[in-house]
């Protein structure tokens, strides 16, 4: 059976974590984002630890962490979900740089 909830060690590799430590690191919601990045044009992308599985029933490592992109009229969209530390970091300069991308040809902003 998967665990479901997990903390980082001193190396930022998930290890399984109690209730009790869940609850605490789901209330530091600063201390769990990994990168953040605005835009030119307001567009906000974050990138954090999630502390549960939000794949809980898959056969694979467990999804820790994702990318938001949030749009200056409020809403939001996940760009990406990834099993580990460096997956989530490369997933989000990769999502920035589209970003960048677009701006610089003045293409629309949008996932």
């Amino acid at each position: 059976m998967k665990r479901h909830f997990y903390k980082l060690d001193e190396f930022g590799h998930p290890v399984p974590a109690d209730w009790f430590e869940a609850g605490k690191l789901l209330a530091d919601v600063h201390g769990r984002c990994v990168a953040c990045h605005r835009t030119e044009g307001g567009v906000t992308i974050s990138t954090a630890f999630l502390v549960f599985d939000h794949d809980p029933f898959g056969d694979g490592p467990p999804l820790l962490w994702n990318t938001h992109v949030y749009f200056p009229a409020g809403d939001y969209q996940i760009a990406g979900t990834y099993t580990s530390l460096d997956e989530a970091l490369d997933g989000h300069r990769e999502i920035v740089r589209l970003f960048q991308l677009m701006s610089a040809s003045g293409g629309a902003v949008g996932l």
